[in-house]
């Protein structure tokens, strides 16, 4: 009976060391810190967000604590007013552990303990500070040893650096800190052969399509951390042509990698969403692409997002629907519009080389100065089969002031309509005034959203 009670209490005490253990607790101790306060952040978005703030207590630590895990990744103590900081890493099974710190060098007078992640991770940072350092110490010397020898022995360094990372990646499989590490080390190229232009296009190839190799696109706690925006954004903005076609099956590649991961996919089409709603207003043509990520991940019988309110994805598809329509290379929309005569235009019945769609409004201070500049480059294109229609934003008993408009901005010449019904201002999505639009001589849409004075240069383009 007496050894049955011993391990029954043995099991009584280990169950309440592992309830002890759920949420978080990180002890915070910062030596020469007069501050009564400390703030806890994370990276995400390439930002950093708040977490939570603790204040000091009586034996001069700060505890940040809290019944629920933090979600793991790369977080941030900021020690105000001069919101110096220091980096450590969250992860699942390591949510508790102390660290100790000086408020006048933080990030290098670190040191951790109960902490795998951030006891290597440490080492690791003081290991390429001492790298960097003698880096630097060779540079000195180039001026006497020349550059072939600096350069060696810079190599070697990059050698040894990629050694270290590889050591501790292996040693620490699984851990959060062997994720960012192998993440961050520089890409391996094998040799290749041909002349100079050639090595080089083989090297972007090689690259472009190795890029991702040493990054788990799946990982969630990669999103809270600098390494994976940083990353995702630079092999868009500098490996990815900048067309909507080629940034369309890139989006695809990164989410056909993200989806194994529920957070991952949620966190990667939500920024492509936002990212590309944002960038349509100021790229020519990028519309496409926030159609494209709309439609196919967010719309459909097969949706794949479910984290949003059913009227919500429904408004983000009719709106995605609505661009799709107006996209670059589409047909314009059929539309009808009134003359100064009160007779229907059908803007098909048009018969033109290019039809410009130019929408205002009376009084419109942009428009008063976009104007003069369209009708300076129709007087002299318009033997060249050009014709602009200038649809006005007035309806009803304010329509009268269309036409005084075309009076005293001398625009006779053009074809002047009113948008009694604001048919055209809803289907080409009209949302500023002055808005233009390019159509071929079939209707398609060869350009929108510019100003007056690039359409001698769209033209062109279009008449080589």
């Amino acid at each position: 009976m007496k050894a049955r009670f011993t391990f029954l209490l043995f099991g009584f005490l280990f169950s309440l060391s592992l309830f002890a253990q759920d949420g978080y607790e990180i002890k915070v101790k910062i030596k020469d810190y007069d501050q009564t306060k400390i703030v806890l952040g994370f990276h995400y978005n390439g930002k950093h967000l708040v977490r939570d703030t603790t204040e000091i207590n009586k034996d001069g630590t700060f505890v940040f604590s809290g019944e629920e895990a933090l979600k793991p990744g790369v977080y941030v103590v900021i020690l105000p007013p001069e919101n110096v900081f220091f980096e450590m890493l969250v992860d699942q099974k390591e949510q508790h552990f102390s660290v100790e710190t000086s408020a006048t060098n933080p990030a290098e007078s670190v040191a951790f303990q109960n902490s795998t992640n951030n006891e290597v991770f440490s080492d690791y940072l003081k290991y390429l500070r001492d790298k960097n350092k003698e880096a630097t110490e060779i540079q000195k010397t180039k001026a006497t040893v020349g550059e072939a020898v600096i350069n060696k022995k810079i190599a070697d360094l990059g050698v040894s650096i990629r050694e270290y990372q590889q050591n501790a990646v292996t040693e620490n499989q699984g851990l959060l800190v062997a994720a960012i590490m192998k993440g961050a080390m520089d890409m391996k190229f094998p040799e290749f052969s041909g002349t100079a232009e050639q090595v080089q296009q083989q090297r972007f190839d090689y690259y472009k399509s190795h890029y991702f190799d040493n990054v788990d696109l799946a990982d969630p706690r990669l999103i809270r951390s600098p390494l994976l925006y940083a990353k995702v954004d630079k092999y868009f903005e500098q490996l990815v042509y900048r067309t909507p076609d080629s940034i369309n099956l890139e989006i695809d590649y990164v989410l056909s990698k993200a989806k194994a991961n529920p957070e991952t996919f949620k966190y990667w089409v939500t920024r492509f969403l936002n990212k590309y709603a944002d960038l349509s207003t100021q790229y020519v043509g990028f519309d496409a692409i926030y159609v494209h990520v709309a439609l196919t991940y967010y719309c459909g019988e097969d949706s794949m997002v479910d984290w949003i309110d059913e009227d919500t994805r429904k408004e983000i598809c009719k709106d995605a629907a609505k661009y799709k329509a107006i996209l670059i290379g589409t047909p314009a929309p059929k539309v009808k519009f009134k003359d100064q005569n009160d007779q229907w235009l059908d803007l098909y019945s048009v018969e033109a080389e290019f039809t410009i769609v130019y929408f205002y409004k009376p009084n419109c201070s942009f428009c008063e100065a976009s104007i003069p500049k369209a009708n300076a480059f129709f007087k002299e294109r318009k033997d060249q089969g050009i014709k602009i229609i200038s649809v006005c934003n007035k309806r009803g008993e304010d329509v009268p002031k269309c036409w005084e408009t075309v009076k005293s901005m001398e625009i006779e010449d053009w074809i002047n309509v009113s948008d009694p019904y604001a048919q055209g201002l809803s289907k080409f999505k009209v949302e500023s005034f002055p808005t233009i639009f390019v159509l071929d001589k079939d209707k398609k849409i060869i350009a929108k959203g510019i100003g007056s004075e690039q359409l001698p240069e769209i033209i062109n383009i279009y008449n080589q």
